[in-house]
């Protein structure tokens, strides 16, 4: 189902991603750990020092799980329920493009893409070993490959097109712009990654924390996408967007 952004949404995301952004700013690293603390929330990861170290104990602790065994370690936007709609679209999206491999940047545990045939070749890469590991063992095979990378630094298998769902807005800035030059390092033809229309102000934050993320937005400023599908299942305004790598920068190599 849909969900549209109200002026109300709208403007309390907004002034809630500027909040976000000025604690960020003046380092408030301790006062934001102390509240979540305070309200359960773990907050152990921010100590790590790498990617794969502060990625690798959210999927130790099951911290996007929420503490319930029916949500899957890559969190909640990765149940059958918050991706039916792009279940069903991704497909046909990817025959309407002509991608002939499709990269997924930040697969996670493969929760809702092993169930669906894409019709092409699939790599998925991610950080943490552990969850590459268990993806070879229980999806790997010849039309679907896996390894473990730091998508900022490491060689990025080639691959046409690239998809980063619901990953970018897990990093801060550097490290958004980071992950799109090394993308952008070998010759590639699309770009699939989630944009949110629900705040007019993108804040920056620590890599492993969350915030909704306008890709058209400073400091990225994307062009209108070339095509797109719903993904607003959980968050209203949600999409699923497609860029050509040739109108993006940002990518540029």
């Amino acid at each position: 189902m849909t969900m549209q952004v109200t002026a109300r949404h709208l403007i309390h995301r907004t002034a809630k991603e500027v909040v976000r952004h000025a604690l960020t700013r003046l380092a408030m690293h301790r006062l934001v750990d102390g509240v979540r603390s305070a309200k359960g929330f773990s907050v152990g990861h921010f100590r790590n020092g790498t990617l794969a170290a502060r990625f690798g104990e959210i999927y130790d602790v099951g911290l996007w799980t929420g503490g319930t065994g029916d949500v899957p370690l890559s969190g909640t936007g990765s149940t059958l329920a918050a991706t039916r709609s792009v279940r069903e679209g991704l497909p046909s999206l990817l025959g309407a493009i002509g991608a002939e491999t499709l990269l997924d940047v930040g697969c996670g545990d493969l929760t809702w893409m092993s169930t669906i045939d894409l019709g092409i070749d699939y790599i998925g890469v991610d950080v943490v070993e552990s969850v590459v590991r268990r993806n070879i063992e229980m999806h790997g095979s010849a039309r679907r490959r896996f390894y473990c990378r730091d998508a900022m630094i490491g060689e990025l298998p080639d691959a046409d097109t690239v998809l980063c769902r619901e990953v970018l807005f897990h990093l801060g800035f550097a490290e958004i712009a980071a992950v799109l030059r090394n993308v952008g390092a070998k010759p590639r033809r699309w770009l699939i990654a989630t944009t949110d229309a629900s705040t007019l102000f993108n804040a920056d934050i620590r890599c492993g924390d969350y915030r909704v993320l306008n890709l058209q937005l400073a400091p990225f400023r994307f062009p209108e996408p070339d095509h797109w599908l719903d993904d607003s299942a959980q968050i209203p305004g949600r999409r699923l967007a497609v860029w050509s790598f040739d109108r993006l920068p940002v990518c540029s190599r």
